[in-house]
């Protein structure tokens, strides 16, 4: 426990969420560039704290 936030979702479960999200807004920009570079940060944001 970090101040009482559990530590567990935050190493675990965020960078799981971060690339699914990643991978929806990926197919996402397949039809739509503007969400391209969005994608690609969420990526590698999730890809780092992974």
């Amino acid at each position: 426990m970090l101040g009482n936030v559990p530590l567990h979702p935050l190493l675990v479960h965020a960078p799981i969420a971060l690339l699914l999200f990643a991978t929806i807004l990926l197919l996402i920009s397949l039809k739509w560039t503007q969400f391209k570079l969005f994608a690609l940060f969420t990526l590698v944001v999730g890809l780092i704290s992974g």
